[in-house]
């Protein structure tokens, strides 16, 4: 067992600048996958390594699911080329409008934001080295044919930060204009599991179709410019709407190589475009749907799926016409209860009699996989993927079928090799948890450390708490990080180098061609930033920057990685460098 005894007295020896590197070199390597591929079946490496160098096949993410499903190349590109295909929501391009965008985005905010006064609302909005957003498809295995989902990956783009402020400034709008709007399965639960329907009642289902896509943003904003002048935004509502429009309006996106423009919708993928989506679809009820909605007798919605329940004698098939005809883009489709059940949100609505019953719903495509017992986590989340599953079934399943749901749960377990006892203490922990009535303790993400686990991470938990950091973990090493590459690559990663006259030289790194952010640096000199080390430099050296020839020191795409070595580089050679800090 490791002494501990005289941690504290032992940091306190290191000095603050040693700490700051070897603080992030520690977490580096804690935080990465540390189980040696070599531990596994040589059978099991080999095939990873084929299917990894294998280009006539992708693998994908099943939608809605956890399972990877690996399909042909071209069958791939031929199912993404359906929907590249709309040209009446995508155009192709025949060029990389990274830069241009860029810089029509950050021209845009100074445009918002005019004048020396709004100088650091633009810069808390500006992305530097951003990167163009990316197209890829998650294989629907629950529909026929296996249609695709495309999906924008938006967390590179120059518009990210702005869309993470707007969701928060948007968020409280979200279910304030129509009464319809579900929060969680736990509302429509609260609201359903109470009713007495008459027996006449029919339960349906409506379905926008390709909602993202299909959001008119200018109907949406419209509405918005006077519906916001009743709530309190950040800024005035004039800005709040162009803000908008610059974050959904006309963004760009790479699939395998090739450029697009999306011309109509949202993206899905976008942090922002749920918001909008849910606004949308409010507006759509209370401004063109209400007749028809009040004919109904109960009209929920969680996005874009509707449960609703009407007299037998109302013509459905009419009613999906006239729901149809309320706008040119906003289409449904609709389902209706098959022997008198309708699943919606994971759960399987029972019409009987005059209520409404309730079972766990598995779409036909489910598999019944959760993390297998033998799987290298920690043994409090192998508890947590059975009792999970034992808590929604007391919480939601009907009395009179929660013994098939539990003998259901126990089947899954034993096909993922937990032994009985671990199921049944799992269960107990459901229990416990349901039947308690103290609040929970909502989790305090503050002083927490997250570290990639492996079995002997665990004696970092008793030193780590003495000094107040709490431990969790995540998982690295999935088939899913191995196998699934969606991202195109970033060959422009480095850590770089520019060199003084002086004989001193800056380090840096970046996600972006070394040019383009030696242009950066250029431009803060031009406009004084006294937070530039090169300005600051500049400003005291009598002799010129070498703008014109910067040093590649290596190309690595792993953002810590650039990070670590970044600061290691400027630690090493911190008396000839001109950086104002020791890294990151």
């Amino acid at each position: 067992m490791k002494d501990w005894s005289n941690f504290n007295l032992r940091c306190k020896d290191i000095s603050t600048d040693d700490k700051l590197v070897a603080k992030g070199m520690i977490y580096y390597n804690l935080s990465r996958e540390t189980q040696n591929m070599n531990l596994f079946p040589l059978r099991f490496t080999k095939a990873i390594a084929s299917l990894k160098k294998d280009n006539k096949i992708k693998i994908c993410n099943g939608d809605k699911s956890k399972v990877l499903v690996l399909l042909n190349k071209q069958d791939y590109m031929d199912k993404m080329e359906v929907h590249l295909n709309d040209e009446n929501t995508y155009e192709r391009i025949n060029h990389d409008p990274t830069l241009e965008y860029n810089a029509y985005y950050h021209a845009e905010l100074r445009r918002i934001f005019p004048g020396e006064a709004n100088k650091q609302i633009v810069k808390k909005f500006s992305t530097r080295g951003a990167r163009l957003p990316y197209m890829y498809g998650v294989v629907k295995t629950h529909k026929d044919g296996f249609p695709t989902r495309p999906i924008v990956s938006m967390v590179t783009a120059a518009s990210h930060i702005l869309a993470s402020f707007l969701t928060k400034e948007l968020s409280p709008i979200v279910g304030t204009i129509s009464p319809s709007h579900l929060k969680n399965v736990e509302q429509f639960y609260d609201e359903i599991g109470k009713l007495v329907i008459n027996p006449d009642m029919r339960m349906t289902s409506f379905d926008v179709t390709s909602m993202y896509t299909n959001v008119p943003i200018d109907w949406v904003c419209d509405y918005l410019a006077d519906y916001l002048q009743h709530f309190p935004t950040t800024y005035d509502v004039s800005t709040t709407i162009k803000l908008i429009r610059l974050c959904t309006v006309g963004t760009y996106f790479t699939f395998e190589g090739s450029y697009y423009k999306q011309i109509f919708g949202l993206q899905m993928g976008a942090k922002l475009s749920p918001i909008i989506a849910n606004i949308c679809l409010e507006i759509y009820e209370t401004t063109l749907a209400p007749d028809i909605i009040q004919e109904s007798y109960l009209w929920l919605r969680y996005m874009d799926d509707v449960y609703s329940l009407w007299p037998r004698r109302c013509d459905l098939i009419q009613i999906l016409r006239r729901l149809n005809s309320l706008h040119t883009s906003l289409k449904f489709t609709l389902e209706l209860e098959d022997e008198h059940t309708l699943p919606f949100l994971d759960l399987a609505t029972i019409r009987e009699e005059d209520r409404i019953l309730f079972k766990i719903y598995r779409k036909p495509s489910n598999n019944n996989l959760i993390i297998n017992y033998y799987s290298n986590h920690h043994k409090k989340h192998k508890h947590s993927a059975l009792s999970s599953m034992y808590l929604r079934a007391l919480k939601y399943v009907s009395p009179q079928f929660c013994d098939e749901e539990f003998n259901i749960i126990k089947n899954i377990g034993t096909l993922n090799n937990f032994p009985i006892e671990f199921i049944d203490l799992a269960f107990e922990k459901a229990k416990k948890s349901f039947y308690n009535v103290l609040p929970l303790v909502k989790f305090d993400v503050m002083n927490t450390l997250c570290l990639a686990y492996n079995l002997d991470i665990s004696m970092l938990r008793k030193p780590l708490l003495m000094l107040g950091i709490k431990l969790i973990y995540k998982y690295n090493h999935k088939m899913c990080d191995i196998l699934v590459k969606n991202s195109p690559s970033c060959k422009e990663a480095s850590v770089y180098a520019i060199n003084c006259a002086c004989s001193e030289f800056y380090i840096g790194q970046t996600n972006i061609l070394v040019t383009e952010r030696v242009a950066q640096h250029q431009q803060c000199v031009r406009a004084n930033d006294s937070s530039n080390a090169l300005n600051v430099h500049y400003g005291t050296c009598n002799q010129d920057i070498n703008w014109n020839q910067p040093i590649t020191l290596i190309n690595l795409n792993d953002y810590f990685s650039r990070n670590m070595l970044e600061a290691a580089i400027i630690k090493l050679t911190w008396q000839n460098n001109v950086n104002i800090t020791l890294g990151t």
